[in-house]
């Protein structure tokens, strides 16, 4: 609809009416996109972890029942908060990759995707409203906002300012003086502007949908990646002098190898600098491996405790991770709540084999189970 060309130090703006992804005046500018707000599902969610992966997995699911359709065909994103809470924002799929698209076949130079609603300053005890041609925003406080026809606005105001006595609006204010609140009518598009890039807001603009095939690679072993590249390139030298009986130029570049090898991994065994091609492979099997085994166990206990919640008798006494396989220890006051939790376990872990062991009488008259998670 609109472009705002917006300078910081002056707090001035230049507006141009946009009709179409082509025009000329999005090219070389770095953009941040208002999508509609009613496109958006807007709430908040209390899963307590930090932990980013966790939280991915576990927040589309603690808003499942508010969405009007599946999980699965939404987009996801949340900015943590200091209690704890997340904020979350969810689009449809559909929706989303369809201005994806656009910015890609445009070429267009995006920094930020936002919900329409970061469009108002909203502030805490204030009725914050900016009026259009045909709707308005409008936020109570800083709860979700809303998009509604501007006649609607005399139905809702009543309904949901609850003690909330101040109005700050775009238009004049013998427009809500009706309401018993106090109205402040100098809300601009200048002030808008400055609040969109403020703070961090809730960005849509996620890797998922801006690298989709791109894996996350752990900052931490970009080294080791380059040191392969290198002790490879050297190897296959080492290949070719060895072919043309160049020994002494053989030598220094595997001495160079151990170099390296020793610079990238100070605890280096005595058998690895012998062969340090050989020694990078080894060294990056292992790390694959443990990294496995941690995806697993990560996975595992978000399985196990999303199935402690359902069958809450059972009491989680420990669990283990061997050979890639998750040993469970539960007790119970009976064995049919000991195969309910098997059961429910089961439907969770999708992703494991679950398999139930002995099953044993305690002395205080509890029954004890192991179940071990397989990996499927």
């Amino acid at each position: 609809m609109s472009l705002y060309h917006y300078h910081t130090q002056s707090s001035t703006y230049q507006k141009y009416n946009i009709d179409d992804w082509r025009a000329d005046e999005l090219k070389n500018k770095a953009l941040i996109i208002l999508l509609p707000l009613n496109w958006m599902y807007h709430g908040r969610t209390h899963v307590a972890s930090k932990s980013t992966d966790l939280l991915k997995k576990s927040i589309p699911f603690a808003i499942e029942e508010e969405l009007s359709n599946d999980v699965e065909a939404n987009y996801f994103a949340f900015q943590l908060n200091t209690d704890g809470s997340q904020d979350v924002v969810a689009i449809e799929k559909e929706k989303l990759n369809g201005i994806v698209n656009e910015i890609e076949l445009n070429q267009l130079q995006v920094s930020a995707i936002y919900s329409e609603q970061e469009w108002l300053p909203a502030k805490q005890d204030v009725i914050t409203i900016w009026q259009d041609k045909e709707y308005a925003l409008i936020r109570f406080g800083t709860d979700p906002g809303m998009s509604v026809q501007i006649s609607q606005l005399s139905q809702l105001i009543p309904l949901f300012k609850g003690n909330i006595g101040k109005v700050n609006c775009n238009t004049h204010a013998a427009d809500f003086e009706q309401f018993g609140v106090t109205v402040d009518s100098d809300l601009d598009e200048a002030s808008c502007c400055e609040h969109v890039i403020s703070s961090k807001k809730t960005d849509l603009y996620i890797e998922e949908i801006k690298n989709p095939a791109q894996k996350q690679v752990d900052e931490s072993w970009k080294s080791v990646k380059i040191l392969t590249v290198v002790l490879i390139v050297s190897w296959l030298v080492i290949q070719i002098y060895q072919l043309i009986k160049l020994d002494t130029s053989i030598e220094n570049i595997k001495s160079e190898q151990q170099q390296l090898f020793k610079q990238a991994f100070p605890d280096a065994a005595p058998a690895e600098l012998v062969d340090p091609f050989a020694g990078i492979k080894s060294r990056l099997q292992l790390s694959s491996s443990q990294s496995d085994n941690q995806s697993v166990f990560l996975d595992a206990i978000y399985y196990i405790s999303l199935s402690a919640k359902r069958i809450a008798q059972v009491s989680i006494k420990g669990f283990r991770l061997v050979d890639s396989q998750v040993e469970l220890q539960i007790t119970a006051p009976n064995m049919t709540v000991i195969n309910n939790f098997h059961q429910e376990l089961e439907k969770n872990a999708y992703e494991f084999n679950v398999k139930i062991g002995i099953n044993e009488l305690s002395d205080n008259n509890l029954y004890k189970s192991i179940l071990t998670m397989v990996p499927r």
